[in-house]
């Protein structure tokens, strides 16, 4: 009966170029058909919805009326979610560690880059520099909504044309709720990639 040696099987194997070509090619291809499925999920998401053409799809105070667009305060014709999509296309890519060989067999190693400081840079608020409006959504830290009011205004002008901050409260006791978002669906894709 032959003995063969499975270390060196698993060693010529691991170091052989046309088996690392086919687990690259395999892995990308479950990567971006899991990415496919992250956008997609992304550009449906009501927050995405709600900025992107201020759908009011999210009742950002129990109903008192107006949207995240409105209230967070984006230039009418702006588009504040294209760059954040720009970079989830462009920048969340996977990347090879390694081979590993053990007496188990051999274990290819990916991982997958989250480019958290470009999608924050990528975000940020039209009223206050340094801040991202992805995290104010996901933390619940946008302050202001007691002195929104919503609605089409002329005088005060309205950035958004959606709604205004005035300096009087308008909504007492309200406080912008966090809304699970982008680090959700993130974590959603991770969790399907493994």
């Amino acid at each position: 009966m032959a003995k063969f040696n499975y270390k060196q099987i698993r060693t010529s194997v691991a170091k052989n170029e046309k088996s690392q070509k086919r687990v690259q090619t395999v892995m990308n291809n479950k990567f971006e058909s899991n990415k496919a499925i992250l956008m997609e999920e992304f550009d449906n998401h009501d927050v995405t919805q709600d900025i992107e053409f201020g759908s009011n799809n999210i009742s950002i105070d129990g109903g008192q009326g107006g949207n995240l667009r409105g209230f967070i305060g984006f230039p009418e014709g702006s588009n504040p979610i294209q760059p954040v999509r720009s970079v989830l296309k462009e920048k969340l890519v996977l990347v090879r560690k390694n081979v590993e060989t053990s007496s188990s067999g051999l274990r290819f190693k990916f991982s997958i880059r989250i480019p958290k400081e470009e999608l924050r840079d990528a975000a940020p608020t039209p009223f206050e520099s340094g801040i991202s409006w992805l995290a104010g959504v996901e933390t619940g830290r946008i302050a202001g909504l007691a002195n929104f009011l919503s609605g089409r205004f002329r005088n005060p002008p309205s950035r958004s044309s959606e709604g205004v901050q005035v300096k009087h409260v308008t909504r007492p006791g309200a406080t912008f709720k966090k809304i699970p978002y982008l680090n959700d669906l993130i974590d959603k894709f991770v969790a399907r990639f493994k």
